[in-house]
């Protein structure tokens, strides 16, 4: 009977971790309102796909996924470092379910792996109050990701803005699936909206690692950036190569992107988020570039919220508007954007020394940030693993 025990345990262990090893996650590619975008990972080229529907036993529809076929990378240590290794070739697919009903949870398996039924809720077609929470710079660091997801369960976000660094390097296979694994099990019922980061690139500096596996918005001449909307806030991807210092004419593209993405949203709140800082007294600080691109834009438009990393710790700047005052922060941030340092869920914290615009710098701790949207204000907490509040503001309009 201890050998049936044994043997029952181990093979549910084991189909549990090959449904996880899959890295099943999801994105949004389209109207959140009316899609989701399934993604994961299998070593086979095969057809495959998703059932879903509105309950668990009835899965009346299905979408088919489309597949494609990357670097198996993976790493050893020799000698204190890590030597690159050539496991061949995994295939990501992706399966986008449309025509979906807007505040409506669906079930959903995808079919030929067998994996459990999960569920997720499509967005809002009005301006519902809703929970995301944001948080980046881990760089492969994933134990403090899990524990601060898990902490994170207790008020369901219905979706997670990671602001870059997942990985380094970037084509690492085992952090990605570490990563992925981190995410369970709100990743199978939250969408992730990354940014990417300069580590998020490969060795030939592109992001065809990063870009395979996760399925985002495109839009044309948006290059890497992206745009969307859930509720009554406009999200905004940008500054979206994120190497510091940028080439001035990637800045200059995204910046006129950015300022016509802009302008076209007629959305109450504003929230744009990258992997750089604008506004940062940390080790990486200021890129001048930057700043006298993307400001003018964001203090034309009133950006609400601007959602950052690079620099490894937190820092919230107090309201500031540099078309009003170059050095002097703005009373409340009705007249004046928030810049939100978030670098805190792994990766080695660096120094921060604040500065004028400083409202709040909280020491090395790991931390993620959570946003309650509701039609007067976007109350936003920074929370550490166990819970607990490290900062508390609200933001008017």
């Amino acid at each position: 009977m201890k050998k049936v025990m044994i043997f029952t345990i181990s093979l549910f262990f084991c189909f549990c971790m090959q449904v996880q090893g899959r890295n099943l996650h999801l994105t949004w590619e389209d109207d959140p309102k009316t899609t989701m975008t399934l993604n994961w990972q299998d070593s086979d080229k095969k057809e495959s796909k998703v059932k879903y529907g509105l309950t668990a036993k009835v899965l009346d529809k299905t979408a088919d996924a489309r597949v494609e076929k990357i670097a198996n990378i993976g790493t050893v240590k020799e000698k204190n470092k890590r030597k690159k290794v050539d496991k061949g070739f995994l295939y990501i697919y992706k399966a986008k379910l449309s025509d979906l009903k807007p505040s409506t949870q669906y079930y959903y398996l995808v079919e030929s792996e067998g994996s459990d039924v999960h569920t997720f809720t499509t967005a809002p077609e009005g301006n519902d109050n809703f929970t995301f929470i944001a948080g980046g710079d881990n760089c492969g660091n994933n134990k403090p990701v899990a524990e601060l997801i898990k902490m994170a369960q207790r008020f369901n976000p219905r979706f997670f803005i990671h602001n870059g660094d997942i990985l380094a390097p970037a084509d690492d296979v085992g952090d990605w699936n570490d990563f992925f694994k981190a995410l369970l099990p709100l990743g199978f019922s939250m969408p992730i909206m990354p940014t990417p980061g300069n580590h998020d690139q490969d060795d030939d500096s592109d992001f065809k690692n990063y870009l395979a596996r996760f399925a985002l918005p495109q839009a044309k001449d948006a290059g890497l950036n992206y745009s969307f909307d859930y509720g009554n806030v406009h999200f905004v991807s940008a500054l979206a190569a994120a190497q510091a210092p940028l080439s001035i004419s990637k800045l200059s593209s995204t910046a006129s992107w950015l300022a016509k993405d802009l302008a076209s949203t007629k959305k109450k709140y504003k929230i744009v988020y990258a992997h750089a800082p604008l506004v940062s007294s940390g080790d990486h600080g200021i890129d001048e570039k930057a700043k006298s691109l993307f400001t003018p834009i964001f203090d034309k438009y009133h950006v609400d919220l601007y959602i950052n990393g690079h620099d490894h710790g937190y820092e919230r700047s107090k309201p500031v508007n540099f078309t009003l005052a170059e050095e002097s922060a703005q009373k409340t941030y009705k007249e004046g954007t928030c810049y939100l340092v978030t670098g805190g869920m792994g990766a080695p914290f660096y120094d921060f020394g604040g500065d004028w615009w400083t409202a709040k710098l909280i020491p090395q701790v790991h931390h993620l940030v959570r946003v309650d949207v509701s039609e007067e204000k976007l109350h936003i907490q920074t929370l550490d693993k166990g819970g607990q509040i490290l900062d508390d503001f609200n933001i008017e309009k």
